[in-house]
């Protein structure tokens, strides 16, 4: 098949990553009424959410991404709406094309541009002529366009240039307005609606199609990979006319000779296991004070991160970051060296603080999906890393084992989450948060902790020590009660990571531990379980 080729004669090559990515964007004015907000507030955060999936597309090796950014029939909208949407087009492109020439992606835009506005189409010839010769990712907006009028303009054009001559199905494509790009792989529709409403009818003939609940203001580089696994899921089958004509695909089709996708798991397995090991070592070996360091030097790569997923400017960001070392150094000083019982009375409190920061904070926060002023996220940010700070280093103390077993809990659940979602997962937990979490995951997540808190307790009878005696001062039903609540506190850290990172536009939390994100990535869930955790030790 050659590079633009119609899939009605040969099956598109098929890999892990899809070479077009065709949208829909829909739901800004959904997204705006949800939040009280006129619907221009869904549009202008409908463009901050292009910004991320351009380049999310980018940094994972598509091709050719398609925006369905104004239809033909958007002219019936509300006239200020239109000339709202008009305004934040001509905007967009004397803001951004810039950037994009500088990321190396080509500009193109599809569709009847002779209802537009002179100076809107003059910027939009410049950009196309400025980026023409980028390669890294064709970004292509269609805009006053719908696939009727595609076809039909395509018809018109063939039978002017060649009057007379049968119209072929190759001839057509040629003159179709996506003609330099191939066919796309993958269309995803956002905002529940499953149909493709005119857009790109030719061309989405054979296209893996993926509809999400997730709102366009939403739908950021989470979703995009969850859409590109849902891709990688399909088989792209040969079409009949194909094998009659022996055209079989060869063995290797739709295979990489070494895929991204195991090139990545390599990677996360060696960067786990390397972690693992760090951990044990510090855990069963390190004195007092090196574990405080270590502590802290992983509480403070936190606050670093989180920082940056609260839009600080540069001088607030600097002045966070300073006070977060004071934090640091304080809490050492009187773990180190303080007066006897004062680190104690300083860990207690922040554990019940940061007990009702979860319990009652931050489900408010995220079912009302704020977003906060850089400042509060960021106090936010201390409330949820401090304690957890102060409780490695309570659990530790406690009992290495127990410390290894509050962490175990919370590995569990995410592993149990993970396959009882990939396996049984139908109905979204929050999509517009993090649309890869199922309600069947977190049901796999409780269940898998009741399983290992059965088979903690029967480890525990033949083992003395700390945890046994905990476990017997509870007794079997509030055991397995409150190790529920750690697994649902699990999920809800992450979740709100999840959607500090969605405002921000970052799929991960930094880029430190290869294949695994950053820190803030490998202990969100951590943040509510080990303080809460260290809380119910001193019930007993």
């Amino acid at each position: 098949m050659t590079a633009h080729e119609s899939s009605t004669l040969a099956v598109p090559p098929a890999g892990d990553v899809p070479r077009h990515v065709a949208i829909i964007m829909d739901g800004n004015g959904r997204w705006a009424k949800k939040r009280f907000l006129p619907r221009v507030a869904g549009h202008r955060r409908g463009v901050e959410a292009v910004r991320e999936v351009v380049k999310a597309c980018a940094a994972r090796g598509v091709e050719c991404l398609t925006l369905f950014a104004f239809s033909s029939e958007n002219w019936r909208r509300p006239s200020e709406e239109v000339t709202f949407l008009m305004q934040l087009f001509l905007k967009a492109l004397e803001q951004e094309v810039g950037k994009l020439h500088g990321n190396g992606i080509r500009f193109r835009v599809i569709g009847d541009l002779s209802a537009f506005d002179p100076v809107i189409v003059e910027h939009i010839r410049r950009a196309e002529a400025l980026t023409a010769a980028n390669e890294r990712l064709t970004l292509t907006v269609a805009a006053n366009y719908g696939g009727r009028w595609d076809i039909l303009q395509a018809a018109n054009r063939c039978r002017a240039e060649y009057p007379g001559e049968e119209i072929t199905e190759e001839l057509l494509a040629r003159h179709l307005s996506m003609h330099f790009a191939p066919e796309p792989d993958l269309f995803i529709r956002t905002g529940g609606e499953e149909r493709i409403s005119n857009f790109l009818l030719w061309q989405l003939a054979y296209t893996e199609l993926h509809f999400t609940p997730v709102l366009w203001p939403d739908f950021g580089a989470d979703a995009l990979d969850e859409a590109i696994a849902s891709y990688r899921s399909r088989e792209r089958r040969i079409r009949p006319h194909e094998r009659a004509a022996g055209r079989e695909p060869s063995p290797a089709q739709g295979r990489l000779a070494d895929p991204p996708g195991r090139r990545m798991l390599k990677t996360r397995v060696l960067t786990a296991i390397a972690l693992l090991l760090l951990l044990l070592g510090m855990v069963f070996f390190a004195g007092s004070a090196p574990w405080a360091v270590f502590a802290a030097v992983i509480a403070l790569v936190s606050c670093w991160e989180w920082s940056r997923l609260c839009a600080f400017r540069a001088g607030s960001k600097g002045l966070y970051l300073l006070l977060s070392g004071a934090i640091a150094g304080a809490l050492a000083v009187l773990y180190l060296r303080g007066p006897a019982g004062v680190f104690a009375n300083v860990a207690q409190a922040s554990f019940v603080a940061s007990a009702y920061f979860w319990i009652f904070a931050v489900p408010l926060w995220l079912g009302l999906q704020l977003r906060p002023e850089p400042w509060v996220g960021g106090l936010a940010g201390w409330v949820a890393i401090w304690p957890m700070w102060s409780a490695f280093v309570v659990l530790r103390e406690a009992g290495p084992w127990l410390l290894l077993g509050v962490a175990a809990l919370v590995w569990v659940a995410d592993i149990s989450a993970y396959f009882a979602g990939r396996r049984f997962g139908r109905r979204k937990l929050a999509p517009s948060i993090s649309p890869g979490k199922t309600r069947e995951g977190v049901a796999g997540a409780l269940l898998g902790v009741l399983v290992y808190g059965a088979a903690l307790g029967a480890w525990a009878r033949t083992h003395p020590g700390t945890a046994a005696a905990l476990l017997e001062s509870f007794g079997p039903w509030l055991t397995a009660l409150a190790m529920l609540a750690l697994a649902v506190l699990s999920v809800e850290g992450d979740l709100f990571e999840s959607w500090m990172k969605r405002g921000a536009g970052r799929k991960d939390s930094s880029g430190l531990l290869p294949g695994h994100g950053g820190v803030l990535d490998r202990v969100d869930a951590l943040m509510p379980v080990l303080p809460v955790a260290a809380l119910l030790l001193t019930f007993p």
